[in-house]
């Protein structure tokens, strides 16, 4: 459920960042913003997805998100 929407795109641009930072693929840091706007979103208030929330779900982003296998194509 979504609560509140403040910080969401703060939260996407500094996700993306750290993701790069630390040599995620850009989709894969996409998908790592996702995470955490998502987190966000169902906060009240301005807030941050903290390590113990997005941790859990570390590694089953397809799942999460069920997008199923994510294809490129060229």
């Amino acid at each position: 459920k979504v609560y509140d929407v403040t910080g969401a795109g703060d939260t996407v641009l500094s996700a993306v960042a750290f993701g790069l930072s630390k040599g995620l693929s850009l989709l894969d840091s996409c998908i790592f913003a996702n995470i955490c706007a998502g987190i966000v979103v169902g906060k009240l208030g301005t807030s941050v997805p903290l390590w113990e929330e997005i941790e859990p779900i570390n590694g089953k982003w397809e799942e999460y998100l069920n997008i199923g296998l994510w294809e490129i194509q060229k």
